[in-house]
């Protein structure tokens, strides 16, 4: 028979733990950082393409 040593946790019991693992599933606010710095390349892009053509944009 295996050690199945998950069967028997009960998770943390401290605050401390508790804390620590509430964090567990934070991923850092990444994705809304990746569409900022999407939103603010676009820009980039089409105020270059505007300079290119001799449009104000």
């Amino acid at each position: 028979m295996r050690v199945k040593p998950w069967l028997q946790s009960t998770g943390p019991k401290t605050s401390e733990g508790k804390a620590i693992v509430s964090q567990n599933g934070y991923k850092g606010g990444v994705r809304v950082r990746e569409r900022a710095i999407a939103r603010a390349l676009r820009h980039q892009l089409v105020a270059l393409e505007s300079l290119k053509s001799g449009d104000r944009y």
